[in-house]
């Protein structure tokens, strides 16, 4: 389960890596044409030199940027394959699709789920158990009473015990903390998802009527370029956030177990 969260997480990190090279290849796109504009202005006089340098510069940062990007993919790359055994060279594409998932059941179902399957918590209730019964087979005939040898294990097993339920107190509450947490998160990375469903939805809605603007004649063509750049980006945003909270649930389902104390 460990290793399948692990190349999960590096394969989302891929498909990030990817969007990343899109969006910053659509910056230095940008950043061209705007400096091929800003010449064409600066020859009739329109706008200075300065303008024309700020828009070069502008360039120069987006193809750095581009060039850091692909960095990263390709450190990506070489991350998944080698938690894959693939060779590290290999190119790798990833086409993912988000859903969102979300909890179904309130918090309190989870914990409850995951407090009965840790096997550390199964563990420990086992050997509680265990040294329960042992303390009561001290106690026949009150051998703990009169025999020294068994008055000495009685004891040990006595403070074994009670060492064991304290454990279990300070486990099982760490495990509640955990998995409320990560519930907690969950909910707040839904939340962000909700925020950017509704940006994407205005921004769309702006680039109709800016649309309709440059269909009349009122406005370039090249005015909804930017826009149309920054919706894509959403778009991709969205997707990952959504991918992020699917991960997210099954980590969630990670953290709670499936082991031998669900009966």
């Amino acid at each position: 389960a460990q290793m399948e969260a692990t190349a999960d997480g590096l394969l989302m990190g891929l498909y990030s890596a990817q969007n990343d090279i899109a969006s910053k290849t659509r910056d230095v796109d940008a950043a061209r044409i705007t400096l091929q504009r800003t010449r064409d202005k600066q020859s009739v006089g329109s706008v200075t030199i300065f303008d024309v340098e700020t828009s070069a510069l502008d360039l120069e940062k987006a193809e750095k940027a581009l060039v850091w990007a692909q960095r990263s993919l390709e450190n990506s790359t070489r991350s998944y394959n080698r938690v894959v055994a693939k060779p590290l060279d290999r190119q790798v594409t990833a086409k993912l699709v988000g859903y969102g998932t979300m909890p179904a059941l309130p918090v309190d179902d989870y914990v409850e789920r995951a407090i009965q399957a840790r096997m550390e918590l199964y563990n420990l209730r086992e050997n509680i158990a265990l040294q329960t019964r042992l303390l009561e087979i001290y106690t026949f005939k009150n051998l703990n009473m009169s025999d020294e040898d068994t008055k000495s294990n009685y004891a040990r097993t006595a403070v074994n015990l009670e060492k064991m339920k304290a454990d279990l107190v300070v486990q099982t509450r760490a495990i509640v903390a955990e998995i409320r947490g990560a519930y907690l998160e969950m909910q707040k990375s839904k939340l962000d998802l909700t925020y950017t469903e509704k940006t994407l939805e205005r921004q769309r809605l702006s680039l109709k009527n800016l649309r309709v603007q440059i269909d009349v004649g009122r406005l370039p063509a090249w005015q909804a370029d930017a826009l149309t750049s920054a919706i894509i980006g959403l778009e991709n945003g969205l997707n990952l956030s959504k991918l992020s909270i699917d991960n997210s649930y099954t980590g969630l389902n990670h953290a709670i177990g499936n082991g031998p104390g669900i009966r």
